[in-house]
């Protein structure tokens, strides 16, 4: 079952974690947004220790087919927006472990995987 959490709810979880009001905490997650996308349109990529690397990547020209039709056409160069995980995270939601942070790192060897 794929459950999506909007903004709002986003919003709410944030302020009960840290203490906020529901104001301070809709200002928090749309200044981070809003950081994100800028760092991007930008160029810049930005890295979030223990969670992931947001950047943006170069897609080149090329020739793209029209599934409807069967036309084939040029595109253009443009970016696109990528997001690169870390291992911790990674590992989360792979044990789909929902009461872990990233905020924690585990104690003694690493029981990762690759």
């Amino acid at each position: 079952m794929e459950i999506t959490m909007a903004i709002k709810r986003l919003t709410a979880a944030v302020a009960a974690e840290a203490g906020l009001t529901r104001e301070q905490a809709q200002a928090a997650v749309r200044a981070v947004f809003d950081t994100i996308a800028r760092d991007l349109a930008a160029g810049r990529s930005l890295t979030v220790s223990n969670f992931g690397t947001f950047s943006a990547k170069v897609r080149p020209a090329g020739v793209a087919q029209n599934i409807a039709t069967g036309e084939r056409m040029a595109t253009v160069a443009h970016h696109v927006p990528r997001f690169r995980a870390t291992g911790r995270l990674r590992d989360m939601v792979r044990d789909q472990d929902a009461t872990a942070s990233i905020r924690k790192l585990p104690s003694g060897p690493s029981t990762r995987t690759r």
